[in-house]
C-alpha cells in the first residue's frame, strides 16, 4: 500500500520486540498504527511518521513509574532534551508512552481508557503480535487530540490527515463507528458536524488527496463518507 506505511510498521516492530514483556500492557495508536486499518488497497499511502505511540492504564503515579522502570530495563531512555515528558528513545526510535490518568504527566485523552479496554490483537509483518486501538476509537482519540493542539487548522494538522486517511481508506469505518457505544458515536459525529460548518473543511478534504486527476476522484466518495459520519444518530 505503500512505502511510508512499511517503514512505520517496521519502526512499529521494532519497538514490539525492544518492549519484551512490557509489551503486553500498552496499546499501540497514533500515526504509526494508521497503516494497519486502511483495508483499500487502491488508498492513498499514509502519512510518515517519527514516532511510535503508546497508551498504558495506571491508577497512580506509582504504578506508572513501574512502567517508566519496565521501560528503562528495556533500554528505553528518557528524551530529557525533547522537553517531552512523554517521550523515550531507543537507539534511533522515538517513543511516547501516555498514561490513562491526565493527573500523572499533566494529560491525557478522554478515550485512552475506553480505547485500551476495546483494543485488539493484531500482527505486523514480522510477525510480531501486538494490541492496537480499534478504528473508531483511532478517530475519537485524534479528534480529541485535534481539539487540543490542531488550532482549527485543517490543513497544517497531522491529526486530521490521519483520520482522513482512515476514511478514505478503510469502508467498513461506519459500520464499526455505528456498532460501538453511544458516546462514542455522538462524540464523533457532532464533532464532524460542527466541522462541516466550516467552508475550510471541504478544501481540506480535497487537500489531503494527491493532486493527480485519478486520485482526486476519490473526493465524492470522501465527502460522502463524512458526511455520513456527521449525520450518525
Amino acid at each position: 500500500m505503500g512505502l511510508n506505511r512499511d517503514v512505520n510498521l517496521a519502526m512499529m516492530s521494532i519497538v514490539a520486540n525492544r518492549l519484551g514483556a512490557l509489551k503486553e500492557k500498552v496499546v499501540f495508536l497514533g500515526g504509526c498504527t494508521t497503516g494497519l486499518l486502511i483495508s483499500d488497497p487502491a488508498a492513498e499511502d499514509v502519512r510518515a511518521t517519527i514516532d511510535v505511540d503508546l497508551i498504558v492504564e495506571v491508577a497512580t503515579y506509582l504504578d506508572f513509574h513501574s512502567i517508566e522502570s519496565a521501560m528503562r530495563h528495556q533500554g528505553f531512555k528518557p528524551d530529557v532534551e525533547s522537553g517531552i515528558h512523554c517521550r523515550w528513545r531507543s537507539e534511533d526510535i522515538t517513543v511516547d508512552l501516555m498514561p490513562t490518568d491526565e493527573a500523572i504527566l499533566g494529560f491525557s485523552n478522554r478515550w485512552y481508557s475506553s480505547a485500551i479496554i476495546h483494543a485488539v490483537e493484531d500482527t505486523l509483518p514480522d510477525g510480531s503480535q501486538i494490541r492496537r486501538v480499534t478504528a473508531p476509537y483511532f478517530i475519537a482519540t485524534k479528534i480529541e487530540a485535534f481539539h487540543g493542539r490542531g488550532r482549527g487548522d485543517f490543513i497544517a494538522s497531522h491529526d486530521f490527515e490521519d483520520i482522513v486517511t482512515v476514511i478514505d481508506g478503510r469502508e467498513e469505518l461506519y459500520d464499526e463507528i455505528a456498532s460501538s457505544e453511544q458516546s462514542l458515536r455522538e462524540f464523533i459525529a457532532a464533532s464532524f458536524s460542527a466541522w462541516s460548518e466550516n467552508s475550510d473543511l471541504f478544501m481540506a478534504l480535497a487537500g489531503q488527496l494527491p493532486p493527480d486527476s485519478e486520485s482526486q476522484k476519490r473526493y465524492g466518495l470522501l465527502e460522502r463518507r463524512f458526511m455520513a459520519l456527521a449525520s450518525m444518530q
